[in-house]
């Protein structure tokens, strides 16, 4: 409803703190989206590993792989222990570079929330379709583009539960999981495992 979504997003303004998590200063409703207010951010880690990146920003500076995974994983830890808030949606779009090259996380779960399209669950696969895929997939690497779609970066447990996108039930372990594929993401310029 329309006062808990205002509620909640009260809440994210208020509770937000941190260097390497994105600092949402207002929101607008506007029927039926809603519009957060927030710092500009030079680019997001998509458009990094494409070479995407506005050179007139970066030009005076260097982007490190090892800068953003610690700014990545302080921005986690932050919103696990001291905001103890799930992200669920840890992806290289979510993963933002401001000005001073450091990573800041953004689009927590509760954005999630707030999506009215629902994406729906793919059709049971038969045994053979699966075991076909899984060849196909093992032997292909997966790179930048091929990556942007939120499920593949979703822990197992979080794909088996079949739910559509904005009723998933994602976990700190979850996050975790999720954590680990974008930190190959980052050292490897854009390989996803």
């Amino acid at each position: 409803t329309r006062q808990f979504i205002s509620e909640q997003a009260e809440i994210l303004l208020k509770n937000l703190n941190h260097k390497n998590v994105l600092k949402y200063y207002n929101f607008i409703q506007k029927k039926p989206n809603l519009f957060f207010i927030s710092k500009l951010a030079m680019c997001n880690l998509r458009h990094w590993v494409s070479g995407l990146v506005n050179s007139a920003m970066t030009m005076r500076l260097e982007i490190k792989p090892i800068n953003l995974v610690k700014g990545l994983i302080q921005g986690m830890v932050y919103l696990h222990k001291q905001v103890e808030i799930v992200h669920g949606n840890l992806t290289p779009q979510n993963i933002l570079i401001n000005e001073e090259g450091e990573a800041v996380v953004a689009d927590p779960l509760l954005f999630k929330k707030f999506r009215n399209k629902i994406v729906q669950s793919p059709r049971k696969e038969s045994e053979t379709e699966k075991e076909t895929k899984s060849n196909t997939i093992s032997s292909a690497k997966k790179h930048i583009g091929e990556c942007y779609k939120a499920q593949v970066w979703n822990a197992p447990e979080i794909i088996l539960q079949e739910l559509p996108y904005n009723q998933e039930k994602p976990t700190q372990k979850s996050d975790i999981f999720s954590l680990g594929l974008l930190i190959f993401y980052i050292i490897s310029y854009g390989e996803h495992a």
